[in-house]
């Protein structure tokens, strides 16, 4: 599975792209109710610079969406970024961002689960 994938760095989105990724290879997901996860999200994030976290916070939104965005989805996917762009030119930058990402890494790792 190779862990957390390392175009998400440095940080947002890549828990969620790892959850898809084990969901798709055929693995059972359990949810254990008894269990604690401590995420101290707020020492790591508090020290960064507002602009920052909102431009990769979005630009991971970006790829993860376009990375697992089933194939019928995808003519809406652009509606709405149309609809990003015109409301907010500057998001031209996060979308050029995302697609500069996508093709510096390669695709997911789908393993495929012989249960």
């Amino acid at each position: 599975m190779a862990g957390f994938d390392p175009i998400y760095a440095p940080f947002y989105f890549e828990d969620l792209d790892l959850g898809i990724r084990v969901a798709r290879s055929g693995f059972k997901m359990i949810w254990e109710p008894s269990a604690i996860v401590e995420h101290r999200h707020e020492q790591t994030m508090s020290k960064q610079p507002k602009h920052l976290l909102n431009y990769v916070k979005e630009r991971n939104h970006l790829i993860v969406t376009r990375r697992f965005l089933p194939p019928e989805m995808k003519f809406f996917h652009r509606l709405s970024l149309i609809g990003r762009v015109l409301s907010g030119p500057n998001y031209i930058k996060i979308i050029r961002a995302a697609k500069n990402q996508i093709n510096k890494y390669p695709k997911p790792i789908i393993l495929k689960n012989n249960k």
